[in-house]
């Protein structure tokens, strides 16, 4: 399951990476901390304190934009199935496996390399905080973020920098493309089209991040609609109520995205099995197909060598004397038995 397909320059760009920061292992430790900036856990810190604690609104939008940004992050991946790096390349070491359990080689726990999801996330975010403040000086300040975050996933041998590439850029128009629906439409209509993209992609995708991200983006939806008409909770600026309600939401939100991922490898556990015997079946067939001819006893007899001439005669003389003594054994044996006919005892 998957594809393998890489530009020459991209496998030679992370070998020569690597080599450096190997070297060096502080540098490593500095790429894995770096990319933690890009993982889900951040990211409910971050737009959960707005949300609960300094602008609702503002927190609101801020995570539709980048649960749509995941959302389409791993739906391209389950369409292009592209394989990470170091599934092809022996060349190449998972310095940061992207999933803690499972096997590190299976690409339904570990998911697909293209694009890159903790770039998405992290621009998805600096997407946000630009439209927002409308001030350049935020672009700038976060760019350098988004790049570190970028490099490392390609420097810890998880991604090719064209994943990347395509993170960076999903990251930003997505998101100007889900913020324009969301200043032209109804957020009820928009959430519909939403839920239909959500549910559209159900059909074809695979891996155990897109059915937790699908989980907590329809969920997010409903709620969000729930809250708006019934509940109205209020911002507040008193720090221990918001670390409250930040801690209190962030764990229940990071507890339903481990329950959705479970259960989206237990689906696949099935799936997996029936892939494996189908290759394995495959692989028997061309075995046999392969199989030598004497392993199934199909083997030709060789072909018979013309004898030279004096060996025939030798085989004539041979065979004319082995007749004559035959005749000569037949006839004594009767000589004995005429002379014991003759014996009166």
């Amino acid at each position: 399951m998957g594809r393998a397909f890489q530009f020459v320059w991209e496998v030679v760009l992370i070998e020569y990476i690597q080599a450096f920061i190997l070297k060096w292992p502080v540098l490593v430790d500095f790429f894995r901390v770096v990319t933690l900036l890009g993982e889900e856990v951040v990211a409910v810190l971050i737009l959960g304190t707005i949300y609960w604690g300094y602008d609702k609104k503002w927190g609101s939008y801020s995570i539709l934009y980048l649960l749509f940004g995941q959302l389409s992050n791993n739906m391209i991946k389950n369409i292009f199935q592209r394989l990470r790096p170091y599934f092809v390349n022996e060349s190449i070491q998972c310095l940061k496996p992207p999933a803690k359990t499972g096997d590190l080689y299976d690409p339904i726990v570990q998911g697909f390399s293209f694009p890159s999801g903790h770039t998405t996330c992290i621009t998805s975010i600096m997407t946000c905080f630009w439209l927002k403040l409308k001030d350049r000086k935020v672009f700038f300040y976060l760019l350098p973020i988004v790049l570190l975050v970028g490099t490392s996933r390609f420097a810890l041998g998880v991604h090719y920098p064209t994943d990347v590439l395509m993170g960076l850029i999903l990251g930003f128009f997505g998101i100007l493309l889900i913020d324009l629906g969301y200043r032209k439409m109804r957020k009820e209509h928009l959430y519909l089209a939403l839920l239909i993209l959500s549910l559209a992609g159900m059909s074809f995708c695979r891996s155990e991040d897109y059915f937790a991200v699908a989980g907590i983006f329809i969920g997010f939806m409903v709620g969000d609609l729930i809250e708006e008409r019934y509940i109205h909770f209020e911002n507040t600026r008193r720090i221990p109520m918001i670390i409250a309600r930040v801690l209190l939401g962030g764990i229940l939100t990071l507890a339903i995205v481990e329950l959705l991922k479970r259960r989206a490898r237990a689906r696949s556990v099935p799936r997996r099995a029936s892939f494996a015997q189908s290759s394995e079946s495959a692989y028997e067939r061309d075995a046999e197909r392969e199989e030598p001819a004497f392993a199934k006893g199909e083997v030709e007899a060789a072909p018979r060598t013309e004898e030279p001439a004096f060996a025939k005669d030798d085989e004539d003389e041979s065979g004319e004397t082995d007749a004559a003594a035959g005749q000569a054994a037949t006839v004594e044996p009767a000589e004995a038995e005429e002379e014991d006919e003759g014996m009166p005892f």
